[in-house]
Order: structure tokens, then sequence, then C-alpha cells
């Protein structure tokens, strides 16, 4: 099975798609990957838009986990607990994801 790891970096408020959200939907869904989405710099402040939508649907399905960058929390006034179902986490975490033998990362 594809696992990828998708880091999304962006915000609405910069780009229009939210590119690697959709990505780890499309991937799920169609794809029948393993998902690993996290979100790093602007992207944490997805946890506190109204409209989660996106977000929470890639929070509930059953092959996408999603983690957040704790320090990117840090830095943008981000709480913690914003969305039970992300896993807020340091870079330490993201790197074995990222050196994980069958990873395939996708940066937007």
């Amino acid at each position: 099975m594809t696992h990828l790891l998708i880091v999304e970096t962006r915000t609405p408020l910069d780009c229009a798609r939210l590119r690697g959200v959709e990505l780890a939907l499309d991937a799920a869904a169609d794809v029948g990957a393993h998902v690993t989405l996290w979100l790093f710099q602007d992207a944490t402040q997805l946890l506190q838009l109204t409209d989660q939508q996106a977000l929470a649907a890639c929070a509930a399905h059953p092959r996408i986990a999603v983690y957040a960058d704790a320090f990117a929390m840090i830095q943008r006034g981000v709480d913690a607990t914003a969305h039970p179902d992300v896993t807020v986490a340091g870079i330490d975490l993201f790197t074995e994801h990222l050196l994980a033998g069958d990873a395939k990362p996708v940066w937007h």
C-alpha cells in the first residue's frame, strides 16, 4: 500500500486551494493510500478557522493521520486543543515519518 507524507504549509488566506488537504483526501479515497498529513507554518492556523470541514474530513478518515507542528502552533498562538483529532507533535516525529522507508513525501 502506498504511504504518502503530505506537508501543508499554507492557509486559504494565502492560497485559494488547500492542495495538501485535498490531496490527502483524494489519495486515501481514490488510491487507497495511507496518508500522513502534517500541518506546518501557517497551515497550523487551519485549526482556528471557522470552516474546518476539509480538515475534519481528513481527521475522521481511517487511512489519514493528521499532525500539527507544535513549534509553529506556539509561534502563531494556535490552541493545541483546537482540534482533538489532530496530533500535536515536534519535528523529531516528522523526521521519523520522513525517513520511513515506505513514505513518499509531497510538499505544498
